[in-house]
């Protein structure tokens, strides 16, 4: 969404449905960190890793989350094999369109992978 010149949010109605704020804010953590598989947000233009920490505590800060920080982590990672899971379940059910995206769900688990990877400190603000 636009407000002139100026980003002031956005709308991703590709998986909405009912889910707590941590469940939200989870997959914008993995898409917008980003937390998303290394060669995922390279192939993007992504290549600061050593700012990850930064911007996800910012996000959290700014989103004005209180919760469980070192909990979060696995939210963001169960929220990333949840997607490839339904991915994989309707490409098994014989939906084309999820056929296509099981290269989107392969990503999603190697992003779990590599969050999971991260240090319990990676979570935990300074």
């Amino acid at each position: 969404m636009w407000q002139g010149d100026d980003l002031v949010g956005f709308v991703d109605w590709d998986t909405a449905g009912p889910f707590t704020r941590e469940r939200d804010l989870a997959y914008v953590a993995l898409t917008w960190v980003p937390l998303h598989a290394r060669h995922v947000v390279v192939a993007q233009g992504f290549t600061a890793f050593e700012d990850r920490y930064r911007r996800l505590h910012l996000l959290l800060d700014a989103y004005g989350y209180e919760g469980d920080r070192s909990a979060f982590g696995l939210e963001v990672a169960d929220r990333a094999q949840k997607n490839a899971e339904f991915i994989r379940r309707h490409a098994e059910g014989g939906e084309q369109v999820f056929r296509t995206l099981l290269p989107f769900a392969v990503n999603l688990e190697q992003a779990v992978a590599e969050i999971e990877e991260l240090p319990d400190s990676f979570w935990v603000r300074a």
